[in-house]
């Protein structure tokens, strides 16, 4: 558990043939941290969060990419933002991940709307003295977490499609 930690090689299934895929080229694998929400499909492609760096109190390391077996990343974001947790919209146009700066703090991650080219459209959270993490986004929206500074209860938001981020009466902790 503590090697993967640090990134492992990313792989699947090729449930057809039984078969174990790589991802990336022949002495050049693909490796990210083998987290659910770290590869998700993305239209007719498969967008994951590349890098090795483990989360500390900084975040490091971690860029967008469209991977395929057999192939390179195809990177959407430059090393010096970091990037976790995307969710695409339905249509796969539109990419919604919490963003840092590349050595910045893990507790101030802000929602980020970017094209499927990599584009950064706009901020989707407020900002402030939180962190934003984990988002879903459906035909209805995008729920995501927000986590105040020095707290222990994390809050839900949601974004309507075509509005702005606001507060749910839920909260979770844990």
């Amino acid at each position: 558990g503590s090697v993967k930690a640090d990134g492992w090689t990313l792989s699947g299934v090729d449930v057809e043939r039984g078969s174990t895929v790589i991802y990336g080229a022949t002495g050049h694998s693909t490796v990210t941290l083998p987290r659910a929400d770290f590869v998700t499909a993305c239209g007719n492609r498969t967008l994951a969060v590349v890098g090795t760096s483990r989360n500390t109190t900084r975040v490091l390391d971690k860029r967008l990419a469209f991977v395929a077996p057999g192939k390179l990343p195809s990177f959407l974001t430059s090393a010096r933002a970091v990037f976790e947790s995307p969710a695409c919209s339905p249509n796969g146009q539109q990419i919604a991940a919490p963003q840092g700066t590349n050595g910045g703090p893990f507790d101030r991650l802000r929602l980020t709307l970017l094209t499927s080219s990599g584009k950064v459209v706009r901020f989707l959270s407020p900002g402030g003295a939180f962190g934003d993490y984990l988002p879903e986004w459906a035909g209805a929206g995008i729920l995501f977490e927000r986590l105040p500074e020095n707290a222990t209860v994390t809050q839900l938001w949601f974004i309507p499609s075509g509005g702005t981020a606001r507060a749910t009466p839920l909260h979770a902790d844990g």
